[in-house]
């Protein structure tokens, strides 16, 4: 199972500079994909359940914990840290392969971009039917959660020209910006543009700096300006290219009334315990398993009649795997509670018995 190259690359799409970023590796390919959305959450929880043992870490290890809440998604495989992805952050969706991705398995994988200077999300895929269908949910989970991606892009990405780029077309000083990948299938490699072309304007405005242009000038146009008139240099010929972007009606819309059950809110017995998330090294200390840590306990709680203790961390509720203290209201159940502690190493089965509507 051969790894794809690290990724660390903002992926938003057309003029984008990533100046701190590590370069996308332009041998990688790039798809132009719309989600096809799931009308419930169960349905989506469905399909995710099919992708059993095709899901990958970028290193080839299977992803076998998969954890979704209301505000995240987290994939995991033994040993190691979970993949998060926050809803109220993600930004886009893509799935890359590399180009030689018919010769073997897991060749595929989906980004995952959050906003700022978050790092990439990358989730290795058996083929490119397991990465659509991913993307698929991952987009439906993000929409449920109240922000829906926005999937309007104009299906290219670009960076400040190398001193190469500017050579191989006949240019002395750093101008425009180079065309590092075309999304396959989307509307820039329909019109023609093409990897290695170097934008110097786009509807008359010229591009002197990519990165100030990115910054100042795109906001202005994108996505309100209807079309794109490009000027371009490719190997050092002046072309003009055209691009349509895709009508409103072309791009999949959410379901209406797809989102998360709404917390519990009535008063009743209560857990009497707050958590946290853990931090980077008590995950290393528990060998890279998810869960969340008990700060507070509340006296005469039921937790505290159960013994629990602060600093335990809860790994476990019911049988299922804890990603992170938000992830507890989505697995506790009205009746008898089961939890499974760490604390000093030692694992522990602890029960609460009450009905529970808040913790």
């Amino acid at each position: 199972m051969k790894k794809l190259s690290t990724l660390a690359v903002a992926l938003c799409f057309f003029l984008v500079s990533c100046p701190t970023a590590e370069a996308l590796s332009r041998d990688l390919l790039i798809y132009d994909t719309m989600p096809v959305y799931f009308s419930s959450i169960e349905e989506g929880l469905k399909a995710l359940s099919g992708l059993d043992g095709l899901l990958c870490t970028m290193d080839g290890a299977p992803l076998k914990d998969i954890q979704l809440s209301s505000t995240q998604i987290s994939f995991a495989a033994a040993g190691s840290s979970p993949y998060v992805v926050s809803f109220s952050s993600l930004i886009a969706l893509a799935i890359v392969s590399r180009a030689d991705n018919t010769k073997e398995d897991f060749s595929w994988a989906l980004i995952a971009q959050p906003s700022g200077d978050g790092s990439p999300v990358v989730i290795g895929a058996k083929n490119r039917g397991v990465a659509e269908k991913l993307l698929s949910i991952v987009a439906s989970f993000t929409a449920a959660a109240g922000n829906p991606l926005d999937f309007s892009n104009s299906g290219a990405m670009t960076e400040e020209p190398s001193q190469q780029d500017l050579k191989a077309n006949g240019l002395k000083a750093a101008k425009g910006g180079v065309v590092t990948h075309v999304l396959i299938g989307g509307v820039a490699e329909k019109a023609g543009l093409k990897a290695g072309d170097i934008i110097l304007s786009i509807n008359g405005l010229q591009v002197d700096s990519l990165t100030k242009f990115q910054e100042e000038v795109w906001p202005t146009i994108w996505p309100s300006a209807g079309k794109y008139d490009l000027d371009i240099l490719r190997k050092k010929v002046p072309m003009s290219i055209h691009i349509e972007p895709r009508s409103p009606d072309s791009i999949p819309r959410p379901p209406t009334g797809l989102a998360f059950p709404p917390q519990a809110q009535k008063q009743g017995p209560k857990l009497g315990f707050s958590l946290r998330d853990m931090t980077e090294s008590e995950i290393v200390m528990i060998n890279g398993r998810t869960g969340a840590v008990i700060e507070e306990i509340t006296p005469g709680g039921e937790a505290d009649k159960a013994k629990m203790q602060v600093g335990d961390v809860i790994i476990s509720c019911n049988g299922k795997p804890l990603s992170d203290a938000r992830g507890l209201g989505l697995l506790l159940t009205a009746e008898e509670n089961i939890f499974v502690l760490l604390r000093n190493g030692a694992e522990m089965t602890i029960r609460i018995n009450p009905v529970v509507v808040s913790y």
